[in-house]
């Protein structure tokens, strides 16, 4: 006699089998070898690999917000011994996790709505980075052990920490806090003391793998939480238009709203702890990702947000869906709707991909060699520097400014880089003390390959503005303005000096100053820094927690009449930045570091300008002179 349940089963077990295998083809990532295009993001991808490859110490020899373990989320392991195989098996560890989590779900529910909903948050999630593919995996088994604890799976999630940890810290901290936070509700009120063997293994595996991967603890927790506290300040981007931004931010508030009504009702409805601790854990979490992505306002951050909230949305629903009260089911369809319609409006500004990645030249791809060579050739080729240039280098060190990592990499040159290696992150006095501190010891680099730029409408000369103090001291022009880059780029290079240039140092103000008032700076041959002590009203305190600060212009006046109007980053005019000296193209720069400002052009006045009450409209500013031997 034919079983009709067994003939259900064995279809529904191929059904699962056929649509996991679709989700598995969604989730894989776009190259397992990834060859990025030459810029700012493959500049930093490849000193991971240089800093991992050399042996330097995380922390202390680099400090950056992706650790040693880094290539892993940019799959880029150009010089990581068989990188390209752990690149290769930690995405496919990954998925397999969010292929069993699926599968569990499925177990309990195998509606169409519920394959049509896992379906759409596995799109979103193929264009997140593995950072946040393992936040979700996180929160679902946090989740999973809030409500009955399993020693196995918790471990899992203290695994998947560490190895976060190394790759990009600022993640793993906030879900470290958050996981030790469940850790002790367990301990206490579910009084199962073992889950405590989980944090205090993780925390013991975090410092056996850190001595593996050479990274100074202390250097490497400090600084992230630097870098973090810097975020707001030195990323805080609109790469969109008033009203492209004003609908994504409207699609995010309303997402936001959405979701704490459903967790209060969910809290209220059942009036239990373990409600209550998960849905603060995934407030904390959204407010995490839309701090992360919101504050640089581009295609790439915003898809980090909207690839990933629909995920912790459905785990948090999977986890709390006894609460049966007819309005929810309303609330959660209109969270669908949000994410839908905020995915298809960010995504229009991403480049496309297709929807679903078919393994077919995977294997060619990971083992072909010639793949990696032509990529080289090609960018050696494009970023080739002139033979006089590279001649005069030759195997002597050499650091790059502002972020031109990769030309140094692909013209074989002997890269030894300063700790903050980028300088549009070096925007704090500690962080600039990093570099600061290197450059003036006795194992800074020979040369330095220097441009003048910067991002994001900033003054040029700016960033790193602690840093090319040393430089003017330290270093000398040792060639003339050269053009690479196919006649595009315009460099020049500094030399170390034998004997570093003295300088007297005169104060000439310190007094009080008011936002949209011009202040007129003395004539004079010489360098003048401008320190400003700019702070946030309670107003703009509030806002820059809760989002982010509003940007500060600056105008500056120029001798010949000419106006120029740059954006403030507040940490970096605190410590102090050459205010008297035009130094927006690359001949300002070379003559500054050449005559150390005499033959500059001069900045006549200036204004610092806020159309809002975000900042408190007086100041304290100081002027100092710097006359050199």
């Amino acid at each position: 006699m034919i079983n009709l349940n067994s003939i259900r089963n064995r279809g529904l077990l191929n059904w699962n089998t056929l649509f996991l295998f679709l989700i598995f083809l969604l989730l894989l990532p776009d190259h397992l070898i990834n060859l990025p295009p030459l810029g700012v993001d493959s500049s930093w991808q490849i000193a991971i690999n240089l800093a991992f490859r050399d042996g330097l110490v995380f922390g202390k020899d680099i400090i950056f917000t992706y650790g040693p373990l880094g290539f892993l989320s940019t799959n880029l392991g150009l010089e990581i011994p068989y990188g390209n195989l752990w690149i290769l098996l930690f995405n496919i560890s990954i998925i397999c996790i969010l292929l069993f989590i699926v599968n569990q779900i499925l177990k309990e529910y195998n509606s169409l709505v519920v394959y049509g909903i896992i379906f759409i948050a596995s799109f979103n999630l193929a264009y997140a980075e593995i950072s946040y593919r393992n936040a979700i995996i996180i929160i679902f088994f946090l989740f999973q052990n809030i409500k009955k604890f399993n020693f196995y799976s918790f471990s899992l999630v203290f695994i998947l920490l560490v190895i976060q940890f190394f790759i990009k810290p600022s993640v793993a901290i906030y879900f470290i806090v958050i996981s030790l936070v469940t850790s002790l509700y367990i301990a206490f009120f579910k009084r199962n003391k073992l889950i405590m063997l989980c944090f205090l293994g993780a925390v013991l595996l975090i410092f056996i793998i850190s001595k593996l991967l050479r990274v100074d603890l202390s250097g490497y927790i400090l600084s992230t939480f630097e870098l973090s506290g810097m975020y707001n300040e030195a990323m805080n981007r609109m790469n969109f238009s008033f009203l492209k931004a004003a609908f994504t931010l409207l699609f995010a508030l309303s997402f936001l709203l959405t979701f704490i009504i459903i967790s209060l009702i969910t809290i209220l409805k059942n009036r239990k702890i373990d409600e209550i601790l998960i849905s603060g854990i995934a407030m904390l979490t959204f407010y995490f990702l839309f701090k992360q992505s919101y504050v640089r306002c581009d295609s790439i951050h915003l898809l980090a947000f909207w690839s990933t909230v629909l995920s912790v949305v459905f785990v948090y629903f999977y986890k709390t869906n006894h609460t049966t009260v007819k309005y929810l089911k309303f609330l959660y369809c209109f969270i669908l709707i949000i994410t839908i319609s905020a995915w298809s409006f960010v995504s229009k500004f991403k480049e496309s991909r297709y929807p679903i990645q078919l393994p077919v030249g995977y294997l060619n791809e990971f083992f072909y060699q010639g793949l990696k060579n032509d990529y080289i050739k090609s960018s050696s080729k494009l970023t080739k520097l002139p033979e006089s240039i590279r001649s005069m280098v030759g195997n002597n060190s050499i650091d790059v400014m502002p972020y031109d990592i990769n030309s140094i990499y692909f013209n074989g040159l002997n890269y030894k880089p300063r700790p903050v290696i980028q300088s549009y992150v070096a925007v704090s006095t500690a962080l600039n003390t990093y570099n600061f501190n290197f450059l003036k010891g006795n194992n800074k680099p020979e040369f330095i390959l220097y441009s003048n730029g910067s991002t994001d409408d900033r003054y040029p000369f700016w960033d790193e503005s602690m840093t090319k103090q040393v430089l003017i001291s330290n270093y000398e022009t040792n060639d003339s303005l050269f053009v690479w880059k196919e006649n595009k780029d315009t460099s020049f290079l500094l030399k170390r000096r034998i004997n570093p240039l003295l300088y007297n140092e005169m104060l000439l103000s310190d007094t009080l100053f008011e936002l949209n008032k011009k202040y007129y700076l003395p004539k004079t041959s010489n360098i003048i820094y401008l320190s400003a002590e700019i702070e946030y009203s309670k107003r703009g305190r509030l806002q820059n927690i809760l989002y982010k600060p509003p940007f500060i212009y600056i105008n500056l006046y120029f001798e010949n009449g000419g106006i120029g109007t740059y954006r403030l980053v507040l940490p970096e005019i605190q410590h102090g930045v050459i205010i008297n000296k035009k130094l927006i193209m690359q001949t300002d720069a070379y003559l500054l570091f050449k005559y150390q400002g005499r033959r500059n052009e001069n900045i006549t006045s200036f204004v610092i300008l806020s159309g809002n009450k975000a900042y408190k409209s007086r100041f304290r500013i100081r002027l100092s002179e710097y006359s050199y031997i």
